[in-house]
Order: C-alpha cells, then structure tokens, then sequence
C-alpha cells in the first residue's frame, strides 16, 4: 500500500516538472470542478455586455453607492436585490459596478458574525433593522461572486463566494424527514422547533442554476440532494390537487402543504419557480408545461392564488411577470416570445423589472428557436458564445522544478484572459496536466485545508419599527419567527427580531435572568422545558452560558407587566428545583430600550438588576433528596403557593 502510495506522488511529481512553468492563475475545466454538469447552464459572463437595457436597469434601481432600491417597497434595499443586482452586473461585464454592489453588501449587510447577510436595510434609519437572513439573497450573492470569477478570473471572488457557500451548506441545510435536504429560508424562524408544522420552506428560495456553482464553491454539502428534493417537491405540489406551490409550505408530514402561521398563497414569491426552473438549462420541459396550470398568461399578468379557495385573489400585472410566462411558454411548447419580451418597461418597479433582466438573460442561455434574432442581436453581443464552466485557481508562488505552492494567504492574481484559458488556448493542456497532478500529489500526501478566517464581530442595531409586508415583492418573512434560540449570541438576535414584531403592537420586549450556581446540565434542561410550557411559541427559554439561564419575551406592555411574568415563571422554576430564595420571583428584570439598546444590551441590563438588587444571594441550589420526603404543613411567612397562578399563554 505504501509503494503505491509513493508511486502515485513521483507519478504526480513527473507530471509537474512537464506542465511548464508557473504563469497566471489558470482556470479550472469544468471535467474538474464538482457538477459541472448542473453549472454549464448558468455561464452568464457578458451575455448582455454593452446592453442599453442594463444601463436604464442600473440607472433607475442602483444607486452610486452601490445599494438597490427597491421602489416597491418605500426604497428599502435587502440581500435579495444585492444579489440580482451583482448577478446582472456579471451578465452586463460591468465590472466596476460589481465591484461597488459587492462592497456594499460588505459594508452595509454582512455584519452578522457568519458569513449570511441580514436581509433587511432601512434607508430612513441607514442601518440594518432585521439581522435575520435571507437565504435566497445569500444563494444570489454566492452565485454572482463564483459568476464574476469566472468572467474576470479573480480568485479573491471565489474565496468570498466559497465562505458565504460554506455557511449556507452549514446553518440552513436541514435533513426533513421523509423529504431529503432541504433549504431553511433563515437561520431563525422556520425549523421545526421554530414552527408547530416545522419546518416551513420556501420553494421560490431553490436558486436551481446557482446549485452547480455552490457545489464548486463548498463541494463538502450535498447540494445535489437539495436540488433533487426541490424538484421533488415542485413535482409533488404540481401534481397534487392544488396544482400549485405556495409561497411558504410545510414539510411536518413528509410532504408539502401549505403552512399554518402563514398566509395560503401562490403569490410574488412562487412566480419565481419557473423562472428558475427555466435558467437551470434542459430538462425541466415537463415541469415548465405542468406550471401553466397555475400561472397562465394573460393580458394582465399571472394571477395570485388563494390555496385554501383556489381562486385568484388578484395578478401580478405588467410586462415584467408576462415575461416569465413567456419564458417558460418557449421552454415547455416552443412559443416565440412576444415582441414586448425584449423591451423592459420602463414604468416596472425594481421586483418585476429585476424579473424581466433575468427572464431575457435566460432566454439568451437557452438559445432556442423561440428568439427573433433581429431583436436578439439589439441586445445580446454577436460575438457571445456560451462557455465552459471554469473558476479560477488560487493565486500561486512557484518554488522551482515546475512544482506550484498554493498559500494560505492569496497573491493578487496576474492578468490572464479567463475566456481563452477556458476554452482551451495554447497552455490548456499543460495548466490541466498541471492542476491533476498536483491535486493527486496533495491527495497523497493526506494534505488537509488549513484554517478557517476569523469571522467579522457581530454587530447589532435597534429595530425602531417592524417590517412591513412587501407587495409586490418576495421577501415577506413572518414578523415574529419563532425560534428556541441557542447561546448567547443567537439570543441577542432573537431579541432583535422579536422587537421587530412588537414594534407593531406598540409594545416592546423584555427578558428575565436567572442564574443557579453549580447546577447541572441535566437540572438546567428540565427548568427550561418547564418555562417553555409557561411561554408563547413567540418567546425564548435558552441556557445562555453554564448555569445562566434566560427567557425572551414580546409583546410586553410594560416593566409592570414584565414582573408579573416573571412571578410565575418563578413558580415553574420552584416546581421543578428548589432554591434557596425568599420572595415573589427569583428572576432579574429588564426590558427592551425603545431607541439605541440593543438584544445585547437588554440581557447585560436583566444581570445587572439581578446582581444589585441581590448582592446577598448565590442561589446555589440545594440538593436533591434521594428519599421522597414527607408531606410537611406550611408555616406562615414561608413562600406563598403560586401554582395556581394562570401560565402565560
């Protein structure tokens, strides 16, 4: 074993001294980067270059900054836009624009302590006034980010599309029990144990062109098991008897159906499936024809259905939702698309205009019969031809002998032209004999990745008003995701969302604390468990450090308020641990400041109170008994009998 082990390292060593010397930064063939067979219908690079279209897009929706306005929507910007609008810039070449979209996005939304973005920025406030994610929005940048490595061969692209990828495949990747793999739409909100009917997907939110690109980026997820299963719950809705996938669905039992918390709508977000279906190339004509039952085109636009009644509550009206019908309309029966199919109107708000860019980008992809190569040729470049998949390789320092070293830290890469490195120029087959054999040298050798960057700290901002429903456009996550948060950090922000929801009830958020000195793991979960069942699905019962425990709540009316719950509260903590407290409640108090606090802020507040107003108390719990002890008579000035007390409900 070992002989073959080292012939395989001389075997690649040869291979190395005979690829020629270290150059630029080559580009990896498709036959090498993980499903490059889902990745080849989604080269985007320059499909539109020079485009008018893209110009009037940019002008009307982005901003110098490099921030997308959504005008639907009182000119918020979210990940969602971020991430078409990097993904347009990538199809129009415009690299400068990508540069200051993405830096924006940097600046402005990714400044949770992973790699997600927070989906929401409030251009009155200028700041974030939802942490939560959008897992759609994080696909999209990850996406344009591998699109733009590609088309511009920039490593550093790659690395930044590769860390959003990793943390998507992480933390929103959820095993549903009789489904497979599947698309959490947030981090909070929407699991199982966030849900009754857990989880909750959103089936708009399988980007199914970008799937081929996160695996070359994160290949260590099976995102081929989650393209498989979104299809296979696309399939399962079509051919059920609604016929239609809601925008927000339920996988409780095994299947989809609509879910209970949310409105029973095939509405702005599901318009999106086949749209997407349609972009991820050949293959999906069967699924495309299946969708006209749902979402037949008409003068107006495609209608919005009610589930529950199966009528149309209304349409999405104008030229930007027709152009989706019209795509899919080519791709399921060969319809040519209709002269309005190339002129985006210019009175489209940001959701259907960004619609219509795509839809035409798509059409472009497929190159099918459908197109009137006159009006084709106004807009897409004649010299644009589809490519290769290709990322490129990290940035390299040549050691001597032919042999290449790939750092830990990136070198800028030199200039190299990606398109001719891709499709096979003069050093193509050297710079391929040269990345397989130094990928078998390093698979020999047990070379490991090194380790991960640190992630950014996280930083908070107060929610001074709860997010709005947005119509027309797709991002409407619940105003009160329900979450059993985990640690710290995952409480501060559960705080920030929960506030986000209050706002709208003129009410604020409060949390309690509680700390029991030595006390167990086991003793611990069982205290949680029993404020669980005191609490709303809305709050937050979570051990936040060894012996800390703390329960977020919303909808508090006041500090009045705030002690009551905690009263009884106290009374589920006594019925299931004695400890050495005399009083009405054993819990510190502290609410939600309406403006500059913070969820961190809030739970610094409720330790405090708990430690000044109880300098004298160490709440070290007794311990146990192993003998069930005898019934006792109560004596007067002991603690009053609570259990009577209504739960909170």
């Amino acid at each position: 074993m070992a002989k073959a082990r080292w012939k395989l390292i001389l075997i690649s060593a040869l291979a190395l001294l005979g690829a020629g010397p270290a150059g630029a930064a080559p580009a990896i063939p498709a036959r090498e980067a993980p499903a490059a067979a889902a990745a080849a219908a989604s080269r985007i690079g320059g499909v539109i270059a020079g485009a008018g279209l893209w110009q009037d897009w940019s002008k009307r929706f982005v901003r110098p900054s490099g921030r997308v306005v959504d005008t639907g929507n009182h000119g918020v910007s979210h990940s969602e836009g971020q991430g078409y609008g990097m993904l347009l810039a990538v199809a129009a070449d415009d690299r400068p624009a990508f540069d200051r979209l993405w830096a924006w996005t940097r600046a402005n939304l990714q400044i949770r302590a992973d790699k997600l973005s927070a989906w929401l920025w409030d251009p009155v406030r200028r700041a974030v006034s939802d942490h939560n994610n959008a897992t759609d929005g994080d696909i999209l940048i990850a996406w344009a980010l591998a699109e733009a490595a590609d088309l511009w061969n920039a490593p550093d692209y790659a690395a930044a599309g590769a860390a959003v990828a990793e943390d998507i495949g992480r933390k929103l990747i959820v095993d549903a029990p009789g489904v497979g793999p599947v698309l959490l739409p947030a981090r909070f909100g929407f699991a199982a144990g966030d849900q009754p009917d857990g989880p909750v997907v959103n089936l708009s939110y399988w980007v199914f062109p970008a799937f081929g690109r996160l695996a070359a980026l994160a290949p260590d997820h099976d995102w081929d098991g989650v393209r498989r299963a979104g299809l296979a719950l696309v399939d399962s809705v079509q051919d059920g008897e609604s016929s239609a996938p809601g925008d927000w669905m339920s996988l409780a039992s095994g299947h989809a159906a609509p879910a209970r918390r949310f409105p029973a709508r095939a509405g702005y977000d599901a318009l999106r499936i086949p749209l997407y279906l349609a972009l991820s190339g050949a293959g999906q004509d069967r699924r495309l024809a299946a969708s006209e039952r749902v979402w037949p085109a008409n003068a107006d636009g495609l209608p919005i259905l009610n589930l529950r009644t199966g009528v149309a509550d209304g349409s999405a009206a104008g030229p930007g939702y027709r152009a989706i019908a019209a795509l899919r309309a080519c791709a399921a029966s060969g319809t040519p698309y209709p002269r309005e199919f190339y002129l985006p109107a210019a009175g489209d708000a940001y959701y259907p205009a960004t619609l219509h860019m795509l839809a035409l980008v798509g059409a472009f992809l497929r190159s099918d019969g459908c197109l009137d190569a006159r009006l084709a040729d106004a807009i897409r470049p004649a010299d644009w031809r589809p490519r290769a998949a290709a990322l490129p390789a990290p940035a390299t320092v040549p050691l001597g002998m032919g042999f290449v070293f790939h750092p830990r830290r990136r070198i800028a890469p030199q200039s190299a032209d990606a398109a001719t490195l891709a499709t096979g120029g003069p050093q193509a087959s050297g710079l391929l004999l040269s990345g397989l054999a130094l990928a078998g040298l390093l698979g020999a050798l047990g070379w490991r990745r090194l380790g991960r960057v640190r992630p950014a700290p996280f930083v908070v901002a107060t929610p001074e008003a709860g997010p709005q429903e947005r119509a027309p456009a797709p991002r409407s996550l619940p105003q009160n995701p329900f979450i059993h948060a985990q640690g710290l950090e995952a409480l501060e922000q559960r705080i920030e969302i929960a506030a986000a929801a209050s706002a709208q009830w003129s009410r604020t958020v409060g949390v309690a604390y509680l700390r029991l000195v030595d006390d167990n793991d086991r003793a611990l979960e069982k205290i949680v468990d029993a404020l669980r069942a005191r609490i709303r699905q809305s709050d937050a019962a979570v051990i936040i450090a060894p012996g800390e425990l703390a329960v977020c709540l919303s909808l508090v009316a006041d500090a009045r308020d705030l002690l009551s719950i905690a009263v009884r509260l106290s009374e589920a903590v006594r019925n299931v641990r004695r400890v050495k407290e005399v009083g009405e409640h054993v819990f510190g108090l502290a609410l939600y400041p309406a403006h500059g606090g913070s969820g961190a802020a809030c739970v610094e507040a409720a330790r405090s109170d708990f430690h000044a107003a109880r300098p004298w108390l160490d709440y070290v719990p007794l311990e146990p008994t192993k003998r069930r002890p005898r019934r006792a008579k109560r004596k007067s000035g002991s603690v009053p009998d609570l259990r009577s007390s209504a739960s909170v409900q």
